[in-house]
């Protein structure tokens, strides 16, 4: 619930998500299943696996983004 909730609320100030689907855990695999799905679906949130990110790509997204909300 925390990282849906901070999320939720990122999402809604406008910042890109990225959320590392190997990072958050649910009760079932079922319940993160359809968390992961929700991040992805409803927030548009990346959910690369974390061994996975390209973080010198990111913080350029990162940089270009942020460069056109301002």
């Amino acid at each position: 619930m925390c990282v849906q909730f901070t999320a939720s609320d990122a999402y809604m100030r406008g910042y890109a998500l990225h959320i590392p689907e190997d990072t958050t855990a649910s009760s079932t695999a079922d319940q993160h299943k359809r968390s992961i799905a929700m991040f992805t679906d409803v927030l548009g949130a990346d959910t690369t696996a974390s061994d996975q990110i390209n973080f010198i790509r990111l913080l350029k997204r990162a940089d270009e983004h942020y460069a056109k909300m301002n």
